[in-house]
């Protein structure tokens, strides 16, 4: 798509049914972790947040989930967010909307199952929505959530370079900011990320923290046939 036509798409939709940041007056950043879970990188992100008493929100893919479930009730059990990043990371663009709606429940029925709790979030693989985005979103009753700092770990930044962009950054209050709980750096450089945002008095949160929403954990109905 376009960058100028998603630009006005985005502008153009309301918050309920996509977010790209939150309130300012939170004092809070929601750190988001895509890509996992990861048998290595992903525990020991889990402990560097463990260990600052942080929160955060971890966008799941669903043939990931089935590897690690062990791992996804960790990051239930510890207090994070979960959110759907489609079943094989598939680019929700290069596909047709009933394969783009598949992919998307089938990683939340996953994940839904597994946690025991409701799925709210899609993180669209590199944030790409085209046009099947919103409807995809609708039919499998999740809010479309991209991010409003991209860190770039994703480009092989040393765990120093990290930090420093991130340093550099005009990171606020409300920033949804974009990571992966898939690479060695990113992990490496958490400790000093959390100290950041402590060190501006910005707590981190998950997602439903920083929109001020419960877990909703109650039972979960199986969704209509994603085939039809």
């Amino acid at each position: 798509m376009p960058q100028i036509l998603k630009r006005l798409l985005l502008a153009a939709t309301p918050s309920s049914l996509l977010l790209q940041r939150g309130p300012a007056q939170s004092g809070a950043v929601a750190l988001t972790f895509d890509d996992g879970p990861h048998p290595e990188y992903t525990p020991a992100i889990l402990d560097a947040l463990a260990h600052q008493r942080a929160t955060a929100t971890f966008f799941v893919v669903g043939k990931c989930a089935r590897r690690h479930p062990e791992l996804i009730r960790r990051i239930v059990s510890e207090g994070h967010t979960l959110g759907c990043h489609t079943d094989t990371h598939v680019d929700l663009t290069r596909v047709g909307l009933r394969e783009a709606r598949r992919e998307c429940q089938v990683a939340r029925e996953c994940l839904e199952h597994l946690s025991k709790q409701r799925i709210r979030y899609l993180r669209p693989p590199w944030g790409r929505i085209g046009l099947n985005g919103l409807p995809v979103a609708l039919l499998t009753r999740m809010t479309l959530t991209l991010w409003s700092l991209d860190s770039h770990d994703h480009l092989g930044l040393t765990p120093e370079e990290l930090t420093q962009r991130l340093k550099t950054a005009p990171l606020g209050a409300g920033d949804i900011v974009l990571l992966h709980d898939d690479g060695a750096n990113t992990a490496a450089a958490l400790p000093d990320i959390l100290s950041l945002l402590r060190d501006r008095q910005l707590r981190s949160v998950s997602l439903d923290e920083l929109f001020q929403r419960s877990p909703d954990r109650t039972p979960v109905r199986p969704a209509a046939d994603a085939s039809g």
